[in-house]
C-alpha cells in the first residue's frame, strides 16, 4: 500500500465498522494475501498489536470453513475503531 493511500484507508475504517469487510476491500484493491493485509492494517491503526496480526493470519479469508470467521474477526478487532478516531 502506498503511503499516500493510508489516510484514505483510515477514513474508510471510520466509515466501515466491519474489519473483515475493510480487509477484503484492501485485499481486492492491492491483490494482497491476508499476511500483506495484516501489514497494511499495521500502517492504518496506531494500536495494532501482534495479537491482531495473529488473528489475521488465522482468518478464513478464503471462506473455506477453516480458521477465524468474518464475524469473529470483527469481534476480535473491534478495538481498532477507536485507534483510528485518535488519528483524526
Amino acid at each position: 500500500m502506498p503511503a499516500v493511500d493510508i489516510p484514505i484507508w483510515r477514513a474508510e475504517a471510520m466509515r466501515q465498522p466491519s474489519k473483515s469487510k475493510l480487509m477484503r476491500a484492501i485485499s481486492e484493491k492491492y491483490s494482497a494475501p491476508k499476511n500483506d493485509v495484516g501489514a497494511m492494517l499495521y500502517a492504518i491503526f496506531d494500536d495494532f498489536t501482534m495479537d491482531d496480526l495473529i488473528y489475521i493470519w488465522k482468518w478464513d479469508m478464503e471462506r473455506a470453513g477453516v480458521g477465524i470467521s468474518d464475524e469473529r474477526i470483527d469481534i476480535l478487532l473491534v478495538h481498532l475503531q477507536s485507534c483510528v478516531a485518535n488519528n483524526s
